[in-house]
């Protein structure tokens, strides 16, 4: 079997531990179901694995995300988004060579950094960690995810400044969002020098009303939030 699909399906109960046994999967679509518990560690001897997808299932407890997925060297997408998880993040995702995508929204990581060896995955083209949870500060290793597409990063308690070494990924950087968080100071020049019609199309950040917490330099950010919830586009 190469693939393991039971989205939409009145599934109960937990996931069993003998899913590890499933060694030919390529890829598991696993969202909504009625499924409960947490992710076993077993999905980690799923050697040739390049998709994993479970998110959306109404039972799910969330817990920690196993770092044996980190031995997935394969994996490519890796959506884990609404499932509540909490913990930490697993500084063995960093060895993912394939990792392209990784949506990571609507958890509880509770202010929980990142580690710096996530950003050794520079393979990486998505990532959405909106509402995730996540605090600190913001590494300067984002610079070295020259592949990455879009960076969601709102809805979080992110703190410190904007990294100037953003600005190193380059044209291929479409989407920006840092707004609703803690951050301060303003978005570096060398971020707003990517804005064109045919590469940094969107940054929102944190910098409207009269209590602006991100300051913009005009024809930089497309979005400004305030510090009632209210964006507006520019």
């Amino acid at each position: 079997m190469l693939q393991f699909n039971p989205t939409y399906n009145q599934i109960t109960g937990t996931i069993p531990p003998e899913i590890g046994d499933l060694t030919t999967l390529h890829s598991v679509f696993w969202y909504g179901t009625d499924i409960g518990g947490t992710l076993p560690t077993e999905l980690g001897r799923l050697e040739g694995l390049r998709n994993l997808w479970f998110y959306d299932n109404a039972f799910f407890s969330g817990g920690p995300v196993p770092s044996e997925i980190g031995k997935l060297s394969l994996l490519e997408q890796l959506i884990l988004a609404n499932n509540g998880h909490t913990g930490s993040l697993p500084s063995e995702l960093g060895l993912l060579s394939n990792f392209n995508s990784f949506l990571f929204s609507g958890n509880n990581l509770e202010g929980s950094t990142i580690p710096e060896e996530f950003w050794n995955a520079t393979s990486l083209e998505q990532l959405d960690i909106d509402n995730a949870g996540f605090g600190g500060t913001l590494s300067k290793n984002i610079g070295k995810m020259t592949n990455l597409i879009g960076i969601k990063a709102s809805r979080n308690q992110f703190t410190g400044t904007v990294p100037t070494e953003i600005g190193l990924i380059g044209d291929n950087l479409l989407l920006l969002w840092f707004h609703f968080n803690d951050l301060t100071g303003s978005i570096p020049l060398d971020i707003c020098r990517l804005r064109g019609p045919n590469n940094l199309q969107f940054i929102n950040a944190d910098c409207g009303g009269s209590d602006a917490q991100i300051s913009c330099i005009s024809g930089c950010c497309t979005g400004c939030c305030d510090e009632f919830g209210q964006c507006q586009q520019l």
